[in-house]
């Protein structure tokens, strides 16, 4: 780490998460619940839209404050989920 900026420094050889095949990506994230799922969206931009390839779909209300909050998650997840 730069302890002049506080910025982590990139490894020269790339992103070993990024490089790992989507079947593995896949079974990683099936073992977490949606919401955790969707923010692994962030770390690059080919996991932006991976977790809407998971096998399935796992809402738990412990993580929102009000049913309105966890219905508007919900609703907006399934808004994006792929239809088949």
């Amino acid at each position: 780490m730069d302890s002049r900026c506080g910025k982590i420094r990139m490894n020269v050889e790339g992103d070993r998460l990024s490089s790992l095949p989507d079947d593995l990506i896949l079974k990683t994230l099936s073992f977490i619940d949606t919401k955790h799922a969707i923010r692994t969206s962030v770390l690059s931009s080919r996991w932006r839209y991976i977790w809407t390839s998971t096998p399935r779909l796992d809402f738990s209300t412990r993580d929102f404050r009000t049913l309105a909050k966890f219905s508007k998650f919900v609703t907006g997840v399934l808004s994006i989920w792929p239809k088949e």
